[in-house]
């Protein structure tokens, strides 16, 4: 099937059951999320489509009410996985119905199967010749394997070529998932050369999959993994010289074909560990310096054209994968299935910070399974819009009366579960007390259905990096040895005690230089250094004129009727000029793409 300039055919598919400019109000049933790909996000909001999901029909009757007038040229989309005639009765009867599901699509394969498969996934299926006949579970994960990621199962008995294989699956498609992944496993578990490899994981985690190779690379093969546990840790300078040469490539060759949500999160796992070389090695950093600086300023510019488009659709687009920070909540009690639930924020952890934490935690945790995903913090990255959003699973539009303070999120985190059916006596919220025994500290008892635990001590010690982010970096370090452990007993605990633990941050930072600081009342939060909110747009239109590489952030209908956000756009800050330090409240992919982790013990 033919389509537009652009659209790939399943998209065109699934398009051509949405015309544009046809009908005010559209309904989609959409049990199996083939709306929630990127790519076709963006091509409905070229058409006008206003979108809208919500996790029952009052709260949906509610923000489509919100959208009033609905018009023909600017049309609001329901998507839902309930059948449409479950709706309110008012918004099924006015509006135009739509069945999707994978089964119109690919009706010869295993639904459960390829229910697993990514949007790109699932688009790459679409052009792939159809079987003969109607496929088995394992039949149809062969399938895919051969037609969709290009994967010769026999041949990948070989070394070289299973390697070969990976870097094109975690450069392109990838990763796998359960069914795909574990035949795989299967196919080679038995073949004796991978006999100490981490199959599993290199198979479904990119980061692993270059661990491995890194380790191969390891020109002193006789150290061994420092208390930290962080690969880096264990590499020589020529090592490190070969691995970030080896990223820069890839982020030249990738920044410039970027446009889908995939491909910036791969981006900005490849910028984290090669920040993270960097930050490990003075004399690495300073021999590469050029490259480093001509890759942010690219990464920069590409990224903030790349988010002023998109960011907006993204935000209807919350399951089965959260995108904003304020889907993560409903994309957690889709995950409960009657478990307990903690929320752990790490407030201010970047991505980078991560990498450096996963690798210890790894080496001391190996019965944790860390399951990985990035979400886009709510903009501006500051902790009073972003951490609110994460703690309530509400747009910041939602908080409109605490959207400069922190206080409102015990009551919001309540609010929450209580609309999904929990009793207000099993739901918890305390920001975490480190220098105290756990027993003393624990906020949680046997009849606590949903936690939420807040830290703030990464945050802190990046405002007080007086040196730049080697100094925060050297911080992180000592914050390993010290208050992770503390962290790590906690997480334990949770797990011991029956909780599906999620990991979250809030935003991430840059290392920034003060470009002078404006003379204006604001509504901000106090350490925003590298975001104001404006309740006057004359006055914000006035600020962003007057700093160089600042934006006036468009309505993107999240923030409040009447909050404008003035963001640096690249490593500036509203800060004495001349003055080093290491803040957030801007757009970079480092303050905006965070790591949201499930952790969960191995069975």
């Amino acid at each position: 099937m033919s389509g537009q300039a652009g659209e790939t055919p399943m998209i065109s598919a699934i398009l051509a059951l949405l015309p544009a400019h046809a009908h005010p109000l559209a309904l989609a049933h959409d049990p199996d999320g083939l709306l929630d790909d990127p790519e076709l996000g963006a091509k409905l909001s070229e058409r006008g489509f206003r979108t809208v999901q919500a996790s029952d029909n009052f709260r949906l009757w509610l923000a489509v009410d919100d959208l009033r007038p609905w018009s023909a040229d600017s049309p609001v989309l329901v998507i839902t996985p309930q059948p449409l005639n479950e709706l309110p009765f008012e918004i099924w009867a006015q509006g135009h119905r739509v069945e999707l599901g994978l089964e119109r699509f690919f009706p010869q394969l295993s639904l459960p199967v390829v229910r697993q498969l990514t949007p790109a996934q699932r688009r790459a299926l679409f052009v792939a010749p159809t079987p003969a006949g109607r496929l088995s579970r394992t039949a149809t994960a062969r399938y895919l394997l051969q037609h969709v990621f290009g994967a010769d199962l026999p041949g990948l008995h070989q070394p070289h070529a299973l390697l070969d294989w990976l870097r094109r699956l975690h450069g392109g498609l990838g990763p796998l998932r359960a069914d795909l992944s574990g035949l795989v496993s299967r196919e080679l578990g038995g073949v004796a050369v991978y006999a100490d490899w981490p199959l599993d994981a290199m198979l479904t985690d990119e980061a692993a999959f270059r661990e491995h190779l890194a380790r191969m690379w390891v020109y002193a093969p006789s150290r061994v993994s420092p208390p930290g546990g962080h690969l880096s840790d264990t590499l020589g300078h020529l090592a490190r010289e070969t691995r970030l040469t080896q990223l820069l490539a890839q982020l030249a060759q990738a920044i410039g074909g970027a446009a889908r949500w995939e491909d910036w999160c791969g981006l900005a796992w490849l910028w984290a560990e090669a920040t993270g070389l960097q930050l490990d090695d003075a004399a690495l950093a300073a021999a590469h310096a050029g490259d480093l600086a001509q890759a942010r300023v690219l990464l920069d510019e590409r990224w903030l054209t790349w988010l002023l488009a998109n960011y907006g659709p993204l935000a209807g687009q919350a399951l089965p994968q959260p995108h904003h920070l304020y889907h993560v909540l409903p994309w957690l009690a889709s995950q409960r299935r009657g478990r307990r639930v903690a929320l752990i924020v790490l407030d201010g952890l970047a991505l980078c910070d991560w990498l450096l934490i996963k690798g210890a935690w790894r080496v001391r945790h190996p019965e944790w399974h860390l399951d990985e995903r990035l979400a886009l913090a709510q903009l501006p990255t500051i902790t009073s819009v972003s951490r609110q959003a994460l703690v309530s699973g509400r747009p910041p539009r939602a908080f409109a009366n605490s959207l400069s303070r922190t206080s409102a999120e015990p009551q919001l985190w309540r609010a929450f579960w209580q609309s999904e059916g929990l009793a207000p006596g099993v739901i918890a919220y305390d920001h975490l007390a480190l220098d105290r025994e756990l027993a003393d500290a624990r906020p949680w008892d046997h009849r606590t259905a949903a936690l939420c635990l807040v830290d703030a001590s990464i945050d802190e010690l990046c405002h007080a990096a007086t040196q730049g982010t080697a100094d925060a970096r050297g911080s992180l370090r000592r914050w390993l040895a010290g208050a992770s452990r503390a962290i790590e007993a906690i997480i334990s605990d949770l797990l011991a005690s029956g909780f599906v633990v999620c990991l979250g941050s809030d935003h991430g930072h840059v290392e920034a230089v003060g470009a002078g600081r404006p003379a204006d009342g604001i509504l901000a939060e106090t350490r925003g250094q590298r975001a104001r909110l404006y309740a006057d747009r004359a006055q914000a239109q006035h600020i962003a004129a007057s700093f160089a590489d600042t934006v006036l952030w468009p309505d993107d209908g999240l923030l409040p009727v009447g909050v404008h956000a003035v963001m640096h756009t690249g490593r500036g800050a509203f800060a004495p000029a001349g003055e080093r330090l290491v803040s957030h409240g801007g757009a970079t992919i480092e303050e905006a793409c965070v790591p949201i982790i499930l952790i969960e013990a191995q069975s």
